[in-house]
């Protein structure tokens, strides 16, 4: 079967003029992903703590003061879905089947080049 010049350019266009939208799905998929609770799998074996201002055994590691300023919402494994820094949600490469809090922390924390505060 050939395929006509105009009829690949037509299907290219149009292929090209989805894909922004589909990265809209994706993100849409992901802010109805259930929100993970401290002590839960996969974040228990992360030390995951959804508010890292609370004191918790789990968190015990960041009571460095070096450690202070670690949020996921400005780690590197971390895409925001929804909300801004702290009060945020978002997906952690390390959790991919759950959303985390902004404001929480994990002992995988890796600062975002991006996000300077």
């Amino acid at each position: 079967m050939s395929v006509s010049r105009r009829s690949f350019i037509k299907s290219l266009s149009l292929s090209l003029a989805t894909l922004p939208f589909l990265g809209r799905l994706s993100l849409a998929a992901d802010s109805e992903l259930p929100l993970l609770k401290d002590g839960e799998d996969p974040g228990k074996a992360l030390k995951y703590v959804s508010n890292a201002d609370k004191p918790s055994k789990l968190a015990e590691a960041r009571k460095a003061k070096d450690k202070s300023k670690q949020y996921c919402y400005n780690c590197q494994l971390y895409t925001k879905t929804d909300g801004d820094k702290k009060a945020g949600k978002g997906k952690c490469m390390l959790m991919p089947k759950h959303r985390v809090n902004g404001g929480g922390w994990c002992m995988s924390w890796v600062q975002n080049p991006a996000v300077k505060d």
